[in-house]
């Protein structure tokens, strides 16, 4: 479609909130944010006064004088975002947000602020310093990758890791869900990965216009329901020592509680933890910006050049970049001490029941894995297409 100074647009239904060096614009329709320049903002504002192009132009670059002024390239990157609804009486393709699940949103508010409340941060700092001391006085508590291994069975084993960590996921985001809630928001949730993991995500994007202790709460949410199922497992392992079944599915709890916790640490993905940090910096590009700063070091990291750094923001991104490097060498902690272990444990014991009789009921279980293992990765591979379809759309 060609723009010219003549072309009459109209933009979507929008809020603009004035942050540290920028603005916020939040697109109602799609409940999508951008952070923007003063100047982009001044232009949006102009547009929706309904002032012809040419005016706009030249009225902004009478303010910013030291700016590079373009209304037409302006205009195509409103499009490019889905921020234009109409040009020249034609409509643009329409992007909606997700409708809300309609069942979350008959949580009441006053039940859910019985756990979330203004107390919820210093609580998980005290569930995090209580937790910590435990481990640090009792150091046998820690998790070894042989937690896993309950059964002789590997199909059992893998059944019930699956179904510990499901049931935590989704305790996980209920925490999410009723944070949200506490305020009276909208929540949706979905299926996506970081890394080869699948997992729950809560849109919380109905926050954005929160407190930023309202939002660090709901950010937060996830992990102090984390923390307080690891504190009540902690303390059951210490009480119920002579059960030993129950110790031993306290100790697949246990294991899969803590490798949630260090992986929320991995900010060089967008994690709980990261979205706590972008929000208190206000640097809304963080993870882009951190990105290009670890390309300087990393070659085949691609630049980003749909995001700049703003004045102010140099330090806290250089900050990020060395933080993310840490995450980094976390999750290769992770793979070395737990998940590379487990897997050559599991395959250990696998291939050599592959070739026992078929009335072996080990052969079976051997079978069963293989077809676990299969099953995973078909999920996880349609979950990454799908969602890689979705940012390409």
């Amino acid at each position: 479609m060609k723009i010219t100074y003549q072309s009459n647009v109209l933009l979507h239904h929008y809020t603009l909130k004035p942050e540290k060096h920028n603005f916020i614009l939040c697109v109602t329709d799609t409940g999508e944010f951008y952070e923007i320049s003063p100047m982009a903002a001044e232009a949006v504002q102009r547009l929706n006064h309904h002032e012809d192009l040419q005016t706009i132009e030249m009225n902004v670059r009478q303010m910013y004088p030291s700016e590079t002024v373009d209304i037409l390239a302006f205009i195509s990157q409103l499009m490019e975002l889905g921020l234009i609804t109409e040009i020249d009486g034609e409509k643009l393709d329409q992007r909606h947000a997700e409708s809300p699940d309609a069942r979350l949103q008959h949580i009441s508010p006053k039940l859910a602020r019985l756990l979330f409340h203004r107390f919820t941060i210093p609580i998980l700092i005290f569930f995090l310093l209580g937790n910590g001391s435990i481990f640090i006085f009792s150091p046998s508590l820690l998790p070894a990758y042989t937690d896993l291994f309950v059964f002789d069975s590997m199909a059992l084993n893998l059944l019930l890791y699956m179904f510990v960590t499901s049931v935590l996921l989704s305790i996980h985001e209920l925490g999410h869900i009723l944070a949200m809630r506490s305020y009276d928001l909208p929540v949706h949730v979905g299926i996506g990965n970081r890394l080869f993991f699948l997992v729950l995500e809560s849109d919380l994007t109905a926050a954005w216009d929160l407190s930023l202790r309202k939002k660090n709460t709901v950010f937060l949410a996830g992990i102090y329901v984390d923390q307080a199922l690891l504190c009540a497992t902690l303390v059951l392992k210490i009480v119920l020592i002579d059960q030993t079944m129950i110790q031993a599915i306290l100790s697949v709890i246990l294991l899969d509680i803590c490798i949630k916790t260090i992986y929320q640490c991995c900010i060089y993905m967008k994690t709980d933890v990261y979205y706590v940090l972008e929000h208190s910096t206000r640097c809304y590009n963080l993870f882009e910006n951190g990105r290009n700063q670890l390309g300087k070091w990393i070659p085949w990291i691609k630049k980003d050049l749909s995001t700049e750094v703003f004045d102010g923001e140099e330090r806290i991104v250089k900050l990020y970049g060395l933080f993310s490097m840490v995450g980094a060498l976390l999750t290769i902690g992770l793979f070395a001490f737990y998940f590379i272990p487990q897997f050559v444990y599991i395959w250990q014991q696998v291939i050599p029941r592959l070739t026992y009789p078929l009335q072996d009921p080990l052969f079976w279980d051997g079978i069963v894995i293989i077809g676990q293992i299969l099953l995973f990765l078909s999920i996880w591979c349609y979950v990454w297409i799908k969602k890689s379809c979705y940012n390409k759309s």
